[in-house]
């Protein structure tokens, strides 16, 4: 199955962790890396949410091949161990199938921005004086970007976002998309809010009433600490009619 697969760390051989984990057990760091991604790719078909009651150290050891790996795990936060059974932390940021959509959409988007590595960036903070060579830079690129990249990358992260029908919803978050295909804000800036959003959406006691108001301040804010005026920027890129109307694809040739 598609879902068949975890997520691992490039610097996860540097973690201190594993270091500890390496010296406290006699194993190489390889080797460690090797349990570990046995330990998770076991709690990613068996346990729920990270949790396994009835699991102990004994029954981990048995799973991981390497007695004593679960009492080293837990020592040092990556294992929690209790009389109901054991629990594996951080388990939805990582291992989770929402996770999981997070990771695949940051790879989407680096794949977008990859797209355009050629395009003027202007995520560094410019003097005032410099903005009007910057947005004219900006203005540029707008007229050559690909509106069906910014519809494909846009699609891949709110199709779940409530009341994405309304033609100014369609209009931020299609902006905000071709921000991050432009380059001029980072990919997370765009992708991590949605997924956010999406997560509160679906629990009832934590939905947001006005999602895109709430989307509209994360945006501003993360914009504001890059040195960029999300409203200014805005007001620069010019979203096609099709998008806006929320016209099929291939609404742009017609």
């Amino acid at each position: 199955m598609a879902g068949d697969w975890i997520q691992m760390r490039h610097d996860l051989a540097d973690d201190p962790a594993v270091v500890q984990l390496a010296a406290d057990c006699g194993l190489e760091i390889d080797h460690v890396i090797g349990k570990l991604w046995r330990l998770w790719s076991w709690a990613d078909r068996q346990t729920v949410n990270g949790n396994a009651p009835g699991v102990t150290l004994v029954t981990l050891d048995s799973v991981i091949g390497q007695n004593g790996f679960g009492k080293v795990l837990e020592s040092v936060g990556w294992l929690r161990v209790n009389a109901r059974g054991i629990a594996i932390p951080k388990f939805d940021r990582y291992i989770s199938e929402s996770a999981k959509k997070r990771a695949l959409a940051a790879r989407r988007a680096r794949r977008f921005r990859g797209k355009h590595r050629n395009a003027q960036s202007v995520t560094d903070a410019l003097p005032r004086a410099e903005q009007s060579i910057r947005y004219a830079t900006l203005r540029t690129a707008v007229e050559k970007l690909d509106w069906q990249e910014v519809h494909r990358l846009g699609q891949s992260q709110i199709q779940d976002v409530d009341a994405l029908p309304d033609a100014d919803n369609r209009l931020l978050l299609y902006q905000a998309a071709a921000m991050v295909t432009l380059g001029i804000l980072p990919e997370m800036w765009f992708v991590e809010p949605i997924a956010r959003l999406t997560e509160r959406q679906k629990k009832r006691a934590k939905r947001i009433k006005n999602p895109m108001a709430w989307l509209t301040g994360v945006f501003k804010a993360t914009a504001t600490d890059h040195g960029q005026d999300f409203h200014e920027l805005r007001g620069i890129i010019t979203v096609p009619d099709w998008l806006v109307d929320g016209k099929p694809e291939g609404g742009a040739d017609g």
